[in-house]
């Protein structure tokens, strides 16, 4: 019964070890890896006094930061990870309220921002004003809030 069902969905049994490999190799991904953005600037604007941007700042010691000038004089890299402790994982879920992972993606952006524009976008509140509750509507705003970590949407 459980064939049918995956063959309803147009995996099959083949499909199905398929997404089962790479959920097991995606598994140990992402963790403790180097997080990277490029930005507009040279490397003496990424810290002011000696501190990185505010979303970068927030999590303080619990990540380690290294500059590489970008390729063919293009700004500078900026790269990040979570530093590998329990405790520093603990610090950046307790202040983001996400993965690690999440926490460290959304600060690069935002800090490449802040240093490149002065200010960070937001969606929200939307231009528009308020959006009914609608079925779409709330699938949207679900889908936004997850994403904002992911680097995409």
């Amino acid at each position: 019964m459980g064939d049918v069902k995956a063959g309803a969905l147009g995996l099959g049994i083949a499909g199905l070890a398929v997404l089962a490999g790479r959920a097991i190799l995606s598994a140990g991904r992402g963790r403790h890896e180097w997080k990277s953005v490029t930005v507009l600037a040279p490397p003496e604007r990424m810290t002011i006094e000696g501190v990185y941007p505010g979303p970068l700042a927030l999590l303080g010691d619990a990540i380690e930061v290294r500059l590489v000038d970008a390729p063919k004089g293009q700004g500078t890299e900026l790269h990040a990870r979570v530093v590998k402790n329990a405790a520093a994982v603990q610090k950046v879920r307790s202040l983001s309220g996400r993965s690690p992972e999440d926490a460290l993606r959304s600060a690069l952006r935002d800090a490449k921002a802040l240093i490149e524009t002065g200010q960070v976008m937001h969606v929200d509140p939307r231009p528009h004003g308020i959006r009914p509750a609608t079925p779409a509507g709330a699938a949207i705003d679900a889908a936004d809030t997850s994403m904002k970590g992911k680097g995409i949407l």
